[in-house]
Parts: C-alpha cells; structure tokens; sequence
C-alpha cells in the first residue's frame, strides 16, 4: 500500500453518508483543552477500556464506539449518519505512527495550514491512548460545494497505523461535533488481535483476542 494513500481524500465523497459514536469521559479533555490550546505539543495520556459497546471496522485491529444514531454502514466499514450527511471511516497504512502522523503535519504550510489538496488545519492534540502514540488532529475543506469539518485521530504502534476520520457538514457542527470528537476518542487499538474473515466460525479459531466483527 502506498505511503500516500491516506494523504488523498478520493474517498471523502463516499465516505460522507457514514460515521460513528464516543464515549462521554472523554469529551472532558477538548473541553479543558480545545478552546485553549491550538496546535498543542503536550503528551496527555488517555486510557479505553474494552465494552460490549465497542463496534469493530471490520479486518482491522481497531475498534470505537459509534455516536448514538450512527448504524454500522452495510457497504463499507465505517458508520453513517445519512440524515446528516455525515460519517466515520477508518484507513490501514503500513507505515509507524509517529513516521505518518508527523508526515501528515508536514504537509501544512506554516501561514494558512492549508495543504495542497484544500484542507486547513485548524487544530492538533499529540498524546497517547492505552500507551500507543496518537495524533487527533481537526481539519476543514469543501467536499461537493460544501464546507466540511473533519477530525482525524492516527494511532498505532512502529509498523501500522490506523487513520479514523469523522466527517461532519459545518452546518451540523453544534449538532454532531462533539459526539464525533468523543467517539474518535473512544479508538481501542488491539495490534496483536487476531482478525476473523467474515463469514468464518469463531469458535473454530484459535484467539484471545477481541473478535466482535458481526455485532450490529
């Protein structure tokens, strides 16, 4: 997979009737410190626990709880809101954590913080959930003619990183921002999960691990 793939936003359009939830706990860390701080650098630490609430992106080691009235998508992995035009997607690049999302930072020129595909960067967070390096970063672009804010949260360990990207019309961003921020919040990365092919008897495989890729 090329090291650029999650630099691209080729996917934006489809991935915009989609998205997930967030758990509540930990909204209280943007409220302390996303009006305050843009561009922090400080290591904050946040720890997730496992629940039944957790919902899997299906053949990846990563797993949130969705926003409430955010279904699983039955087309793509992610979660969807269609009523609000708004989503969650997930991408998997074979590339550290720390390599991809200070890559990713570089991009942004240092007057605009815009990129060269139209994305402004308004904010960043840099700490770690479960002792794993994360970056959640907030974005902004027009998708089809309309002004989308988007929050990116890159987590993974030296070889693998996961990119969940929540998309939210600006219009519905009192409506659904924080839910989306919490729910990236909520990312429970499992790198030594072992993942089950749809379809396939768990109970014929061999696994410790978290294996909850059929819950709806």
């Amino acid at each position: 997979m090329s090291k650029n793939k999650y630099y691209t936003n080729r996917s934006v359009k489809i991935s915009l009737i989609r998205i997930i939830s967030v758990p509540s706990s930990l909204l209280i860390f943007l409220l302390i410190f996303g009006h305050t701080i843009v561009f922090a650098q400080e290591s904050f630490t946040i720890t997730n626990y496992f629940t039944q609430d957790y919902r899997d992106f299906p053949m990846m080691k990563i797993s949130i709880i969705p926003p409430s009235g955010f279904p699983k998508d039955t087309d793509q992995a992610g979660f969807l809101d269609p009523k609000d035009a708004a989503a969650i997607r997930a991408d998997e690049i074979k590339l550290g954590a720390h390599e991809a999302a200070t890559g990713f930072i570089k991009k942004f020129d240092s007057t605009g913080r815009n990129d060269s595909l139209g994305l402004k960067l308004l904010q960043q967070f840099n700490f770690r959930i479960n002792g794993y390096e994360a970056l959640l970063v907030n974005v902004s672009g027009i998708v089809e003619g309309e002004e989308y804010l988007q929050w990116w949260i890159f987590i993974g360990d030296k070889s693998d990183t996961y990119i969940v990207k929540g998309f939210i019309p600006a219009k519905k961003k009192n409506l659904l921002e924080s839910q989306v921020r919490t729910s990236l919040l909520s990312v429970f990365f499992e790198p030594d999960r072992r993942l089950i092919l749809p379809g396939t008897d768990p109970t014929t495989t061999s696994t410790s691990s978290c294996s909850c890729h059929n819950q709806k």
